[in-house]
């Protein structure tokens, strides 16, 4: 009766909170995505949100992980791909903060630099995720 209750409420969870923050974090993926290339193509510096989702992105799967961890029993590839989206989430989202504070003065040798900083921040994050998922692997 209890595990029933607990998969009644992992199943809720699943559907009321989970997937659709999926969905939105991937949306939130590219409309920060789209704020990249816009500061790249105007050479103007606008305001950096990609953190705060990041935040209440994160706060939902830790929610997820400590109370509901029988949703990702539904679809067994849930798990990987939000520990993954998670880290590209937050890979994009120091970029975005990146280039947001670079072309914040109208600088040339900043604003290459910045591009600079982003590249080798990019590389580095994924670098250093390849190491850690080969070290911890999922199954």
């Amino acid at each position: 009766m209890l595990d029933s209750v607990k998969y009644v409420f992992a199943a809720l969870w699943f559907s009321v909170v989970l997937f659709p923050t999926v969905i939105f974090g991937a949306c939130m993926f590219l409309v920060i995505l789209i704020k990249i290339v816009e500061m790249y193509s105007t050479g103007c510096s606008s305001k950096a949100v990609g953190m705060e989702f990041f935040l209440l992105f994160s706060v939902v799967f830790f929610i997820t992980n400590l109370f509901f961890r029988r949703s990702y029993e539904f679809f067994d590839k849930l798990y990987p791909f939000s520990i993954f989206a998670l880290c590209d989430f937050f890979i994009v989202s120091v970029s975005e903060v990146i280039m947001s504070y670079g072309y914040e003065f109208m600088d040339t040798t900043r604003h290459v630099l910045t591009i600079i900083a982003i590249i080798l921040q990019i590389l580095l994050c994924r670098i250093i995720m390849g190491f850690y998922f080969k070290k911890h692997p999922f199954n």
